[in-house]
């Protein structure tokens, strides 16, 4: 099945519900569904977390794991492995709307985010700018500039997003300010900071650096279109690949600072001293995935944009959680339990009330009603992750286990 990419605008969050494409077909839904195998045995919601990983790409990894088994040195070990990478690159640049020399190879979102702020060369004083609703994968990294480099790392409030946010940031920003540092999709509970907006906002030399784990794979990204400097992917996440897998890109990789170089970042590895280095983002690959790795994602983001396409699976999430918030909402009346609904596509987070135990209850839900969610932080709450797999059904079975397990019927 090949649902072709719909020409014309890319849904964005703010479209009314009935504006946007038409959803799956229920043969192009079950078609994709059945290329998930978990989802015949759960109701997957958690991606945002751990994306459900496509049949076909367990087969490419069992079939690199046959022949590490076997003859694993063998004498076209690299030559497989460059064509590969190179293969993964292309792939990730047409995920993020960028260019293949733009992306580096990385092994999880806080690697990524680590490389493109250690690459500011920022000196004791001056500042980046963030909010205050980040992942620790972006906060970990802050923290250590922080402490090591004495740079001032300013907070916002996320709010909403949008817009709103963009003016935020680049308010907070003055001529001792590096670099904005946020989320394009924050994971507590899925608001969205406008991206143009924000490359349009920020003062001239402050670059945009991005963490996009909930971003990438589960929304259109242009990277080149909106002007955003830094731009991370979490393989594991929406894009539906392996851990440790996923990607960096920047826009004009010879204006960062390299700080952990890799054998592969000159153009002459048995020449390292003398050879040049690398002029695109491989320059930023440190460490070498098996060739297992990078085929399993490769063959992930063929079915996510060949045969899932992010425009209409985008479409597809908003008109289902604006379901999940008609069957959820019917209980925030209910005593002591349901108190809150956020997020208006991809992400939903359930605020509880206080008393109520999260972890109890995505425990509860995965062991007795076959549901997985995860608990959050700066709770009581719990998230849905909504993808294109994702069914009326799902939402209606995880309704029902959150009203058994908190007596909401009783």
């Amino acid at each position: 099945m090949a649902v072709t990419r719909p020409i014309g605008r890319v849904p964005c969050v703010d479209d009314p519900v009935e504006t946007l494409p038409l959803p799956y077909s229920s043969e192009e839904l079950a078609a994709i569904r059945a290329a998930l195998p978990a989802t015949e045995q759960h109701a997957y919601l958690n991606a945002g977390f751990l994306g459900p990983l496509p049949g076909r790409t367990r087969r490419v990894l069992e079939l690199g794991l046959e022949r590490e088994a076997g003859a694993r040195s063998r004498s076209t070990f690299f030559e497989e492995l460059v064509e590969q990478q190179a293969h993964l690159r292309a792939l990730l640049a047409d995920l993020t709307g960028s260019a293949p020399d733009r992306v580096a190879l990385m092994h999880a979102t806080h690697v990524a985010l680590s490389t493109a702020l250690w690459g500011l060369d920022a000196l004791p004083g001056e500042s980046i700018v963030t909010t205050d609703a980040e992942h620790p994968g972006l906060l970990g990294p802050l923290r250590m500039l922080q402490d090591r480099l004495g740079v001032e790392v300013r907070t916002v409030p996320f709010g909403e997003g949008g817009v709103e946010l963009a003016e935020r940031l680049a308010e907070a920003c003055d001529g001792q300010t590096l670099a904005v540092a946020a989320s394009h999709v924050c994971y507590l509970d899925g608001a969205e900071l406008d991206l143009p907006a924000l490359a349009r906002l920020v003062p001239a030399g402050v670059r945009t650096i991005i963490d996009g784990a909930q971003g990438a794979g589960a929304l259109p990204v242009e990277l080149d279109a909106w002007g955003i400097d830094a731009y991370t992917v979490s393989g594991q996440k929406w894009p539906l690949g392996p851990s440790g897998t996923g990607a960096l890109v920047l826009a004009d990789p010879g204006a960062w600072r390299i700080t952990v170089a890799g054998y592969m970042a000159t153009t002459n590895p048995q020449e390292a001293l003398t050879s040049s280095l690398c002029r695109d983002a491989r320059r930023f690959e440190f460490a070498q995935e098996s060739p297992a790795q990078a085929a399993a994602l490769a063959e992930s983001l063929r079915f996510l944009l060949e045969d899932v396409g992010l425009e209409r699976s985008a479409a597809h999430v908003r008109r289902l959680n604006a379901y999940a918030r008609e069957l959820l909402g019917r209980h925030l009346d209910e005593p002591g339990q349901l108190v809150s609904l956020d997020g208006s596509a991809h992400l939903l987070r359930l605020g509880l009330a206080d008393g109520v135990d999260a972890r109890q209850l995505v425990h509860g839900l995965e062991a007795e009603h076959g549901v997985l969610v995860r608990d959050l932080p700066h709770g009581p709450a719990i998230r849905i992750s909504i993808g294109a797999w994702t069914t009326a059904a799902d939402l209606e079975q995880v309704t029902e286990g959150i009203a058994e397990l908190l007596d909401w019927d009783r």
